[in-house]
């Protein structure tokens, strides 16, 4: 309730932000514990740092976004902990943390309670927005049940007291979507956004293209996606997607895999990885309502399609790989390595997105089409020169030869970049400039 009654924005931000360096350093070396095992957990800290995001996005206008947020994190996540410890004969386990059915049941019923709570300890307090009472009570209710059922499989999946992070965030980003961004809405845009996301995400499972993680990570990219573009906003991001599945398949039917992540479905990481600076860029959108950034939105997807078309198809070059900065010769698939093949790809996978620009908004593309295009080319590009400059390449001592991954069994060691630095890693850095550079020249151009 702090934001409530501290008047002064900067102080309570001082106070979190002084409490977040406490709490790190008080758990970085083992001055505070969290759990009867004395292990160390960073959930706290994961919970301040998002009190503190929502600080900055909504002290001024929107107190309630950081209520209510804080609110289910603090009680629906306690009560589901200790239901599920005491109640639960099965459990399951999705990254690392163990689950139960029935402490999902808890989280669930308990986030509802909240929303039934509050809404009547606010209604005439104008804290919350009109929106919230101007939807009749059977709308409204479908709408927080949908946030809850949401929060309930976003905390389902957390892992390391990592949603202490994510559900906050992820409730204040629902609740702002469904009661101010896109007011008026339609229930019926709604439901279909959530029946495509769901039935998106099953068939990716299904189809092994998806981890269970990597599943529900697509599901929730893909319904803010849908919810708030529509369909003009979703196919570039499903077409990024069924290409590269595709591509996948094709390499795995000739028994040919990239690197090693390539045997494995794509997990949440990765999922983040190539469309999360896409969702970013949309939730702009439904903030500001700015039409080109719909350019930056597809110049993003177009490359992370390019630099999948280079890696999916470059490996079928018979021409010697290079390393793009030494020039010298490289492992295939090892990130940093060229070749004209993939080159080609890269352009191929840039353009199919500039082809979705140029059917679903002929009149954006007839001017800004060309910087989708080399949106594409520049993650491309940058995504290899990131790769050989920084990105972690362990020698194998036996082979001598370099590789993308750490292998336990065969005991490579680091031989260059930085540890830290993995092709996910690399994928954003990469996707982050790319649609940097387009924001610069598009802004030249208007």
């Amino acid at each position: 309730m702090s934001p409530f009654y501290i008047d002064d924005r900067n102080l309570l931000i001082a106070i979190v932000a002084a409490f977040i360096v406490i709490l790190f350093f008080a758990i970085r070396f083992d001055l505070l514990y969290v759990n009867k095992a004395k292990a160390r957990s960073w959930g706290i800290v994961y919970f301040v740092i998002a009190f503190f995001i929502l600080l900055i996005l909504f002290y001024d206008n929107n107190k309630w976004l950081i209520l209510i947020p804080m609110l289910i994190m603090a009680w629906s996540d306690a009560i589901a902990g200790i239901i599920g410890q005491t109640m639960a004969r099965k459990k399951y386990k999705i990254l690392t943390d163990e689950k139960s059915i029935v402490g999902n049941i808890a989280f669930f019923v308990t986030t509802i309670c909240i929303f039934i709570f509050l809404e009547n300890l606010f209604q005439h307090k104008n804290i919350l927005p009109s929106s919230w009472f101007n939807i009749n009570f059977a709308e409204r209710y479908f709408l927080l049940t949908t946030i809850a059922i949401m929060l309930t499989v976003l905390e389902s999946m957390s892992s390391l007291g990592s949603d202490n992070f994510f559900v906050p965030l992820g409730g204040a980003l629902l609740l702002y979507l469904f009661f101010i961004a896109l007011v008026p809405l339609s229930l019926f845009s709604i439901g279909i956004a959530f029946l495509v996301s769901i039935a998106f995400a099953y068939f990716a499972y299904s189809k092994n293209s998806l981890s269970i993680d990597g599943a529900i990570a697509a599901f929730f990219m893909a319904f803010c996606i849908a919810a708030i573009g529509g369909f003009k906003w979703t196919i570039p991001i499903f077409v990024f997607f069924i290409a590269g599945t595709l591509l996948s398949k094709w390499n795995r039917n000739y028994k040919i895999e990239t690197d090693e992540k390539s045997k494995k479905p794509r997990d949440y990481i990765q999922v983040f990885a190539n469309g999360g600076l896409a969702l970013m860029l949309i939730l702009l959108y439904a903030i500001y309502k700015h039409e080109w950034i719909f350019i930056l939105y597809t110049a993003s997807i177009a490359a992370s399609t390019a630099d999948t078309f280079a890696s999916e198809i470059g490996i079928h070059s018979r021409s010697k790989v290079i390393d793009i900065l030494t020039l010298k010769p490289l492992t295939k698939g090892v990130s940093g390595g060229v070749t004209l093949l993939g080159f080609a790809a890269s352009a191929l996978g840039s353009l199919l997105i500039c082809c979705c620009v140029f059917i679903l908004d002929n009149t954006i593309a007839a001017k800004y089409l060309w910087l989708v295009l080399l949106g594409g080319m520049l993650g491309s590009v940058t995504d290899s020169f990131l790769g050989s400059a920084l990105q972690a390449k362990y020698l194998d001592n036996k082979t001598n030869e370099l590789s993308d991954i750490a292998n336990i069994k065969t005991n490579n060691k680091l031989a260059r970049g930085f540890k830290f630095v993995t092709n996910d890693v690399v994928n954003i850095l990469s996707n982050i400039v790319a649609t940097t550079i387009i924001y610069f020249l598009l802004m030249t151009c208007k």
